[in-house]
C-alpha cells in the first residue's frame, strides 16, 4: 500500500510541475538607466560608457599553463546607448526603440609555460604587435514604453563582427575567431534566425593552421530558433548587462531569461549575491565621481544544472525618490575565461549623456 501510496504522490508532483512549466515566467523592467524613471521613454536619450580594461591572472608567473599580459594602455570598451522615436527595419516600421553599439578592443600577449617551465609566446596582437582583437556589436530593441504594444525590451535585430583569439583547451590552443553573426527575431519576438558568416574566407586546411597553437577555425551556419518565449523572457546576448540596470534588486532577487546567441538559446539566471557599498571613481558628465555608492552585486550563469562560469557585474543603485544620480550604471565588469585561466575586468571610466 506504502510503495501504491508513493507512486500516486510522484504522479500528482509531476502534474503540478507540468502545470507550473506551462505558465510562462515573464520579467518586467523599469527604465533605471534615465536620470528619472517618471518619464517611459525619452527621444532624446544618448548615453556613452568608456570601461578601462584589466586582467586579474589564476596563473602566476612560471607556473604551467597560460597567462595573458593585457596592454591596458591599448585595450577599451565602449558602450553607446541612444533612443530612436521611429526607424525602419526590414519594411517594418517601430516605434520608441533603443540602439545600442558595443566595441571590445583587446592588445595582449598569451604566454604559455610547459610541463619543464619554459615559456613560450602564443600568440600576440594590438599595440605593438599590429591589430587588435576587436568583437563589435549593433542591437535594436524595443523599449518600456506602454503607448505602443508592452514589448519589455524585446531585441528586433544584432549583428556582432568578431576578430579575436580564444583559448579553446588547458594546454596552449588557441582558436583566431573571425566571423559575422546576425540574429533576426520575428514581430512577436517568439522565433529567430542566427546568421554565421566566416570571416576568412575559402582557405585551405594549410592556410587555417597559423602555428602549432593556433588555428583559424570555419565559423558559418544558419540556424533557426522557436518558441523563444514558450518558459521566459526572451532578449539577445548584447543587452544582458543593459537587463540589468530595469531591475530592482534585493538579496532575494534571482530571474531567469532566455538568451539568444549564435550558439543558440539558453535560460541565464540573473540573482543579486550582495547589495553592498564600493567606492567608484569615474566621470560622470564631465563632474569626477569618487565617493562610495550603492550597488548591487549581480551574477549572470547558465540556468540549470551545469551552471558554468557566471559573470559578475556590480551596478549602482536607484537613489531614493524619481530621481537617479548614477543612472543604474554597470561600474565594475567581471569576465572570467575558460579553463580557470583568470578574468577581464571592465572598470568603468567615465559615463556621459547627452
Amino acid at each position: 500500500m506504502k510503495k501504491r501510496l508513493a507512486v500516486c504522490a510522484l504522479a500528482a508532483a509531476a502534474l503540478v510541475l507540468f502545470s507550473a512549466c506551462s505558465v510562462k515566467s515573464e520579467t518586467t523592467f523599469s527604465p533605471n538607466w534615465q536620470k528619472t524613471s517618471l518619464t517611459e521613454f525619452n527621444e532624446e536619450y544618448k548615453e556613452q560608457l568608456t570601461y578601462a580594461l584589466s586582467f586579474d591572472n589564476e596563473n602566476d608567473e612560471g607556473e604551467l599553463g597560460m597567462r595573458v599580459e593585457l596592454d591596458s594602455e591599448n585595450s577599451s570598451y565602449t558602450v553607446t546607448l541612444e533612443a530612436v522615436g521611429t526607424t525602419t527595419i526590414g519594411e517594418v516600421t517601430y516605434h520608441s526603440l533603443y540602439r545600442m553599439t558595443s566595441k571590445l578592443t583587446i592588445a595582449a600577449r598569451f604566454i604559455y609555460t610547459d610541463e619543464d617551465g619554459q615559456e613560450r609566446e602564443v600568440a600576440a596582437f594590438g599595440g605593438e604587435y599590429g591589430d587588435a582583437d576587436t568583437i563589435e556589436t549593433e542591437i535594436w530593441f524595443h523599449s518600456v514604453d506602454s503607448r505602443y504594444d508592452p514589448h519589455n525590451l524585446e531585441p528586433i535585430l544584432s549583428t556582432r563582427k568578431v576578430n579575436t583569439h580564444t583559448p579553446v583547451s588547458m594546454g596552449s590552443k588557441v582558436n583566431w575567431y573571425n566571423y559575422t553573426s546576425t540574429v533576426a527575431y520575428d514581430a512577436a519576438c517568439d522565433s529567430a534566425v542566427v546568421t554565421l558568416t566566416d570571416g576568412w574566407g575559402d582557405l585551405s586546411d594549410e592556410e587555417r593552421n597559423v602555428s602549432e597553437d593556433i588555428y583559424k577555425p570555419s565559423y558559418s551556419n544558419e540556424l533557426t530558433l522557436e518558441k523563444l518565449q514558450k518558459k521566459y523572457s526572451v532578449f539577445d546576448n548584447a543587452q544582458l548587462y543593459f537587463l540589468g540596470r530595469g531591475l530592482t534588486f534585493t538579496t532575494e532577487t534571482v530571474k531567469t531569461v532566455n538568451v539568444v546567441s549564435e550558439a543558440g538559446a539558453s535560460a541565464v539566471s540573473i540573482s543579486c549575491a550582495a547589495l553592498e557599498a564600493r567606492n567608484a571613481a569615474f566621470y560622470l558628465d564631465d563632474m569626477a565621481v569618487n565617493q562610495s555608492v550603492d550597488t548591487a552585486k549581480v551574477t549572470f550563469s547558465l540556468s540549470g544544472t551545469y551552471r558554468g562560469t557566471a559573470q559578475t557585474v556590480y551596478y549602482a543603485q536607484k537613489t531614493e525618490g524619481s530621481s537617479n544620480t548614477f543612472y543604474n550604471l554597470p561600474l565594475r565588469i567581471e569576465e572570467p575565461f575558460e579553463y580557470g585561466i583568470g578574468t577581464m575586468v571592465y572598470s568603468l571610466a567615465s559615463a556621459y549623456h547627452g
